[in-house]
């Protein structure tokens, strides 16, 4: 997304419910600045979960509300006629205020001869139902020599926008922009915002990446690009008017084009984040391509030293590849970036990956495959767009030729992942162009995708494609597109029609309207009354209001696209003479629990299902009035509870009770930390941390001293700490049962008069003097060996190791 306004931010009124990020707490403690102020929530379910699931080649994946796209039509009205025609690189781009706008290159081809590529643009305000005719986004479209390709779109306040684009010619290439002043009816003059430099395609010293923008919706704008293997920024604080001269944000000797890709983003405030694909780590000693990121805290007018986002492999001859890397954020701390590694899990292919950021402390940790074929696909797949509408569903575009469990053939597709629990979990890959099941033909190919959402519910995708959609538009390439039916909202506040007092455990049953009835949500009342229920595909529902001690009753709902249906609720009392009543509490402290799902089942059939009020109570009063006693089957579901069933014999004209306690599931614990050099503050990479006791459980630091162990059984342990040129340290702590134990370890650095077990093998040898002397030179492991091959590691093998050194053998 582009536009960053604060107000885009907020929901849109009412309540919003979120779930606490489960890994939040685990990269806060090892990323803050104060481990003191560090509060434990649920990071061990997450690690615990994924450390087993990621073992099988699966990802946690929820089963995210699914999205209806509209079949794929042509974006460029010219489509049926521009059978000599290439279109390419689109990206699309909205106000949040009801303007769409889109862009793409274009090249001609006359008398056989091909012209320069040229960008065209296309605007919709009826939610991307219809589009304006293509146009040229430049005025010198007609007259100019130059390449005009890869486009970026960026809306800022008011009716501004500003579009980026390469513009190249024979002997030098640059990054050119454009402002339109007017909601995109109509665009200045190109300007250049870099300065040209040498043409040299594929090499350091062309300008071959898309460039990006991004505005904090008040006049900010940031844009930023690759340059001769390094990234370059400029930034406007009058909405594009002026920029700033070109900032290399990172520069490098080596010739080879290390940085490239950029994306940068911001939340509307003072928090700008930019990420990049770079050539190694950011020392030059590594061959990986990994994912590098800079952040600034106020307003961009400084960044951060750059720092890796993911890690180089450290194995000898190793090599991964993580590239065109995603960015986006919610605005309320949290941070997404995607991207395609290659090299990956034991595949020659690319998959996609992601982490997150929380509370805006510009920390990444675990990079997660979003979907379970990642480690069973046989093609690769390339990060294409993502976006989110701030409210918690995000969307992220890929292409791949992968059949995707054999469904939709060998040809190109473009596929999406869906969360709609703000990146928590995500949905099966599924396919945004409608005819990824029957264009099985090599030559329809659609790549390159982009995607945009108004925040209201309407989703829009656009990419490039050589499906001539049933030989109406032929086989060259155009530009297509879809999008989604925007859903509403339906929220109000229940009240008890005789007191007026907010019913506090009143349950909402929102089914589809006759005759299907199928359910769609079922969702409780807040403790003041209040509900909410989000993402409503436009239709008729029939929803019902009930409580125990309470009518029922039914009410007929309207929700509309991009709308709220408000409804204030009143429920007439009635006395509870017959059906299941009682209270649920903790079986260990005895205290209520509040928001237990209660279902009852005759003969495995649902009769009636409620939740538990503020007091843990309970009732249900909606059951068969047959005359014959009745089995209730009951089962009672809470988080962090193991569930509980319960049996009632229930004969109409009376009331039963069922009292359930529920225990709390038995978790294991985890613990996490950073380990630091006691002398320089700096992380300690490749340090050994071992639980002794209960099989002596262990891992390693990365390359930032961050180190976690799920799965801990609960107990007290010794944890010991010990790595190559350091002294060891042992800590005792306590690790309880479903938390997260932060222990942190700040080791001394050995030295040629600090005996010492270096090792931790519990004895002192020749291994140890080894250690200690290339700790001091700063030597690699490695040569902790049996230089002679005799069997043994012994004083002869550390003269050796000292000859070696100071022979530079």
């Amino acid at each position: 997304m582009c536009l960053e306004r604060i107000s885009d931010r907020l929901p849109h009124g009412g309540l919003h419910f979120s779930r606490v990020p489960i890994q939040h707490s685990f990269r806060a403690a090892v990323r803050t600045r104060k481990p003191a102020e560090f509060t434990r929530k649920s990071f061990f379910q997450l690690l615990a979960t994924w450390s087993v699931l990621l073992l099988l080649g699966w990802h946690v994946t929820a089963a995210a509300q699914d999205i209806s796209w509209s079949d794929p039509q042509a974006l460029n009205s010219t489509a049926p006629d521009d059978f000599g025609m290439d279109d390419a690189e689109p990206t699309i781009a909205t106000d949040r205020r009801g303007v769409w706008v889109a862009a793409w290159q274009v090249r001609r081809t006359t008398a056989g001869e091909e012209t320069d590529w040229d960008l065209m643009v296309s605007r919709s305000t009826d939610k991307t139902a219809t589009w304006s005719p293509a146009s040229p986004l430049h005025g010198d479209a007609g007259t100019d020599a130059f390449q005009d390709t890869k486009p970026f779109l960026c809306a800022g306040q008011a009716a501004r926008w500003l579009a980026l684009w390469i513009r190249s010619d024979s002997a030098t290439s640059r990054i050119a922009a454009a402002v339109s002043p007017d909601g995109a009816q109509s665009w200045g003059t190109p300007f250049d915002l870099s300065v040209p430099v040498p043409t040299n395609f594929g090499f350091s010293g062309s300008i071959t990446d898309q460039p990006r923008a991004a505005t904090d919706g008040f006049g900010r704008w940031i844009a930023a690009w690759s340059q001769e293997g390094d990234i370059f920024w400029t930034r406007s604080t009058d909405d594009g008017l002026s920029w700033t001269p070109p900032e290399a944000l990172i520069t490098t000797d080596r010739d080879l084009p290390d940085n490239a890709q950029p994306y940068v983003s911001t939340d509307g405030g003072r928090n700008w984040l930019m990420v990049w694909s770079h050539f190694g780590d950011l020392n030059g000693s590594f061959n990986d391509r990994i994912i590098a990121e800079a952040f600034s805290t106020d307003s961009a007018e400084t960044w951060s030293v750059p720092a890796a986002l993911t890690n180089p492999m450290t194995t000898t001859g190793a090599t991964r590849t993580d590239r065109i890397p995603l960015l986006d954020t919610d605005g309320n701390g949290r941070w997404t970036v995607f991207w395609s590694r290659g090299d990956c899990c034991g595949n020659e292919e690319s998959d996609l990956f992601y982490s997150q950021s929380f509370d805006n402390d510009f920390f990444f940790g675990t990079h997660i495959p979003p979907h379970h074929h990642f480690n069973v696909d046989k093609e690769g797949d390339a990060a294409g767009a993502l976006a989110t509408d701030t409210l918690g569903n995000w969307l992220m575009l890929f292409w791949t030729p992968d059949e995707i469990d054999g469904s939709f053939g060998t040809d190109t597709d473009v596929f999406y992942l869906h969360s709609t629990d703000n990146g928590e979990t995500w949905s099966a890959p599924a396919p945004v162009n409608s005819t990824a099941a029957s264009d099985n033909i090599l030559r329809d190919i659609d790549i390159d995708p982009d995607v945009a959402t108004d925040g209201q519910g309407t989703w829009a995708a656009v990419w490039r494609s050589s499906n001539n959609l049933g030989e109406t538009v032929g086989n060259d390439p155009d530009i297509l597109y879809a999008s989604t039916a925007a859903t509403g909202t339906f929220r109000g506040l229940v009240r008890d029609a005789v007191s007026g007092v907010p019913v506090d455990c009143a349950a909402l049953r929102v089914t589809d309207n006759e005759p299907d009835l199928q359910v769609t949500r079922i969702v409780p009342t807040n403790k003041i009354g209040e509900f909410e229920v989000r993402n409503l595909a436009p239709g008729n529902y029939r929803v019902e209001f009930y409580s125990a001690g309470y009518e029922f009753i039914v009410q007929s709902v309207t929700i509309t696209a991009g709308a709220a249906f408000f409804s204030n609720v009143s429920l007439i009392p009635r006395p509870f003479t017959q059906g299941i009543r009682g209270v649920v509490t903790d079986a260990d402290n005895g205290q209520p629990l509040v928001g237990v799902h209660v279902i009852a089942r005759i003969d495995g059939v649902f009769v009636e299902e409620t939740f538990t009020c503020g007091a843990g109570m309970y009732g249900l009063q909606n059951l068969p009035a047959e005359k014959v006693p009745v089995t209730v089957a009951l089962r009672f579901e809470s988080a962090n509870y193991d569930l509980a069933d319960r049996t009632v014999e229930f004969e109409p004209g009376t009331i039963a009770e069922a009292n359930p306690q529920l225990t709390k599931s038995v978790l294991p614990g985890a613990i996490a930390g950073v380990v630091r050099n006691a002398d320089t503050g700096d992380h300690i990479s490749n340090a050994r941390i071992t639980l002794l006791g209960r099989g002596n459980l262990s891992t390693e630091s990365d390359v930032l001293g961050v180190y976690a162990m799920a799965a801990v059984p609960e107990g007290r342990y010794s944890i010991d700490a010990s790595a190559v040129g350091f002294q060891s340290a042992s800590l005792s702590r306590a690790v309880p049962g479903g938390d997260t134990v932060v222990v942190d370890f700040v080791l001394n650095p050995t030295s040629a008069t600090t005996p010492g077990d270096v090792n931790a093998d519990s004895r002192l040898d020749a291994v140890d003097v080894q250690l200690v002397i290339n700790g001091a030179l700063g030597l690699p492991v490695g040569f902790n060996v049996d230089v002679n091959s005799d069997g043994d590691i012994n004083a002869v093998d550390v003269q050796l190791v000292i000859v070696a050194v100071l022979t530079g053998r």
